[in-house]
């Protein structure tokens, strides 16, 4: 499913500027005063199963000089920041700041363990809901509690070796592709990368309120994880004076640090 698609799942489109020009004016973004060229603002109407342009009317020197202000703000996301998309939390598509973050439901997974260094036999697991934070060469983890996740929810460590206390992932090896692609082929992509990986060491001694070996082997084959077991997210420490770790509250500290 592509970015638009997931959008119009909760935002539906409401209003559409359309451009006239004389027919000698030149085709491009840079008509002179004299090509004879206005505005007009037209509302978008709901047509069957698709959409229509209701009538327009010329856009006034106002309404320009808001639209103007709008582009240029830096208080305001154009697709971007946190976005009310189904499973996308954040977005942020600049080039030097890419990053995507989203979540997954609580699920059943077949996991590959280095049975020797993690005490974990391979097979099928329950695991709670899982954030998926993407940065440009980054990819972190972070469990939650609930069936659903919001910017405001509180985070968890997840339950899995090679990920440290902030939820970063140890990859070793292993590549992370660049951030390219349409949003749903990103997602998939990574979320295979990190389900697929083989888990074989544990970079956090805190990631459940049992032993962590103990858990897994009480949970083998069960189809929920216990998310009482879950602990705060390292990170909680540093985010703020008795704040709980939320995603909005990493994101604004990450930004001010």
């Amino acid at each position: 499913m592509e970015l638009n698609t997931l959008l119009r799942q909760q935002l539906e489109p409401k209003q559409a500027l359309i451009v006239y020009r004389r027919g000698g004016a030149a085709d491009n973004y840079h008509a002179r005063e004299n090509d004879g060229s206005y505005i007009e603002l037209h509302p978008i109407v709901a047509q069957g199963e698709g959409y229509a342009l209701g009538p327009g009317a010329p856009l006034s020197k106002r309404q320009i000089a808001k639209l103007a202000s709008l582009a240029v703000s830096t208080s305001v996301s154009l697709l971007s920041g946190f976005l009310p998309c189904g499973r996308i939390l954040y977005l942020d598509p600049s080039p030097a700041a890419a990053r995507l973050v989203w979540w997954r439901p609580p699920e059943k997974r077949e996991l590959v363990f280095n049975e020797k260094q993690s005490g974990i036999a391979s097979g099928e697991y329950p695991l709670p809901a899982l954030v998926f934070d993407l940065k440009d060469k980054d990819l972190s983890v972070y469990a939650a509690a609930t069936a659903t996740v919001t910017p405001d929810t509180a985070l968890k460590n997840t339950p899995l070796p090679n990920i440290y206390g902030d939820g970063t992932i140890c990859m070793g090896n292993c590549r992370l592709p660049a951030l390219r692609g349409d949003i749903a082929s990103i997602m998939d992509k990574y979320e295979e990368l990190f389900y697929r990986s083989e888990f074989t060491h544990f970079n956090n001694k805190h990631i459940t309120n049992s032993p962590v070996t103990t858990l897994f082997k009480q949970i083998a084959g069960t189809d929920t994880f216990p998310v009482e077991e879950l602990t705060p997210l390292g990170e909680e420490r540093t985010v703020g004076r008795g704040e709980k770790t939320t995603l909005r509250n990493i994101i604004k500290t990450r930004r001010t640090s």
